[in-house]
């Protein structure tokens, strides 16, 4: 007779080491429409993991299935070890901050937060000290009698964090948790939940559409698109070794162009349209006479009056400048007919100027070499 177990009650996957969690061949089909196409992703114990995305990337329904709140079409969630893919959200032990807070408005402050504690049945001394200690975490102890009408939105957003953290989750959930907040609260809240993962040591899976706040807070990032994962890997890995031109345009800004490999070794040799070559950092998947892209983020190039020494440079004209404060774009159209657009720190000397003849040059380690775009 057979003896296998439930699959709530299975150990980690096989030959897979053990993650705090492990989301393998999960995929979420509504009828002919593939919201999630089969995925496959791990986070370690501590790790802050952001799902970045634009609106109809599978972000949100990985992570709602993460919770327990979609059911996967296919595929198994692992949480701790555990197969919890049938669990009900309650017994998985995650906790979720949403964008709008979700705080009761009839509770105190201390109330919200103390709510997941009773609800777990707790002694009332236990739950005085936990949401005590919580609200010293949050820096927010003198609130403790207020109602949400009466904080701030930012204040409330930590609130609602709170509650979240108070009883300990395995892991925390947060779906686009700033959205609702102006720039500078936004950027201040940014701050306060990387600091609190940190002093805390808390697993965070973060949704989000913003590039910026994705970059400023993982620890790795996963890219998401047409349902699918593009790439993943650390904030440093997706700015400057984009892997697909979706990559390099979605996070910042990037000067993408066509070219064809001459030369692939120690470096690779790539040539423009017009047979210009170029340096470049090597990459395996490309053989010579490969047509492809090639991205230099423009931070990484140098617009100047003269030529320079040999390397990767461009001649062309200068047809406009816009002012940012601190940072000047200058636009160059080259002898090739390409446009570049080039970042650089505003500088009282300011740049040449509109029509001017220019030379743009940049490092062949800046130059990433991409998959060109389907026909």
């Amino acid at each position: 007779m057979a003896t296998g177990k439930s699959p709530e009650n299975k150990t980690s996957p096989e030959n897979k080491s053990p993650k705090k969690l492990s989301i393998v061949e999960v995929s979420k089909r509504y009828g002919d429409v593939a919201a999630l196409d089969s995925t496959d992703l791990d986070m370690a114990e501590g790790e802050f993991l952001t799902l970045l995305g634009p609106s109809g990337s599978g972000k949100t329904t990985l992570l709602s299935i993460v919770a327990g709140l979609t059911s996967p079409t296919t595929g198994e969630v692992w949480i701790d070890g555990r197969c919890s893919t049938r669990l009900p959200p309650f017994k998985r032990e995650i906790g979720m901050v949403f964008q709008n807070y979700a705080l009761f408005p009839h509770l105190t402050v201390f109330e919200n937060i103390a709510f997941p504690l009773h609800m777990r049945r707790l002694p009332a001394v236990e739950v005085e000290r936990e949401v005590r200690r919580v609200l010293d975490v949050i820096k927010l102890p003198q609130v403790a009698d207020r109602f949400p009408r009466e904080l701030s939105g930012g204040q409330q957003q930590r609130i609602a964090l709170a509650r979240c953290i108070v009883y300990s989750p395995s892991i925390v959930l947060m779906d686009e948790p700033l959205g609702a907040l102006d720039k500078n609260l936004r950027d201040h809240m940014q701050m306060e939940i990387k600091r609190l993962h940190t002093e805390i040591g808390i697993t965070v899976l973060y949704v989000t559409h913003d590039q910026e706040e994705a970059l400023a807070m993982s620890d790795r990032i996963c890219l998401m698109n047409n349902a699918r994962i593009e790439q993943v890997g650390t904030p440093d890995d997706l700015y400057f070794r984009p892997r697909s031109i979706f990559a390099a345009s979605f996070l910042g800004e990037s000067n993408i162009l066509d070219g064809v490999v001459q030369a692939m070794g120690e470096k690779a040799v790539i040539s423009d349209q017009a047979g210009a070559t170029f340096e470049a950092r090597p990459d395996a998947r490309f053989k010579t006479k490969e047509r492809l892209c090639w991205m230099v983020r423009p931070e990484s190039l140098r617009v100047t009056r003269d030529a320079g020494p040999p390397g990767n440079t461009l001649r062309g004209r200068l047809q406009d400048v816009v002012f940012a404060g601190g940072v000047t774009k200058i636009h160059v159209r080259t002898d090739q007919g390409g446009m570049l657009v080039a970042k650089q720190l505003t500088t009282a000397n300011g740049v040449p100027h509109q029509g001017e003849e220019v030379f743009v040059s940049w490092s062949g380690e800046d130059t990433v070499l991409l998959p060109a775009a389907a026909p």
